[in-house]
């Protein structure tokens, strides 16, 4: 069982703003920019809690992305020529995706079909300033 810990604040507009922007983010123009970020800080006061204990965020994201992926992402990106880089940022941006997808797999804090579950099957329980998404990917 996996449970997802997720601020009060975060409402489902800032759901689809990050489902989007893993989708399409490549894509987003100012405004959904702007919209994303404030969904992403948000996430700074969710925690995944697994068989393990309780991870916060900012933890995963440090160690799932951050610390795996950023410094190359960003080199990779000065190494494009400027007239190639609107296409070759989005292969880039690919390579990033389909490969951190399988590091969460490989670590046991998503399955594929988790995002499935967390939009269809998810339990909301009310705290005080916490909402609880319970997930079972048995």
């Amino acid at each position: 069982m996996l449970q997802v810990l997720l601020p009060a604040e975060f409402r489902d507009d800032h759901w689809r703003l990050v489902l989007a922007w893993l989708h399409r983010g490549h894509e987003f123009n100012q405004t959904s920019w702007t919209q994303a970020l404030d969904a992403f800080d948000l996430l700074k006061n969710a925690a995944l809690l697994t068989s393990t204990g309780l991870i916060p965020f900012p933890v995963v994201y440090r160690q799932q992305v951050d610390d795996r992926y950023a410094d190359a992402f960003i080199a990779r990106l000065y190494a494009i020529e400027p007239a190639a880089l609107a296409r070759e940022s989005v292969m880039a941006w690919s390579e990033v995706a389909r490969r951190l997808e399988a590091d969460l797999l490989a670590a046991g804090l998503v399955r594929h079909d988790s995002l499935f579950h967390l939009r269809q099957s998810k339990i909301v329980l009310a705290g005080e300033d916490k909402i609880i998404v319970s997930l079972k990917l048995e």
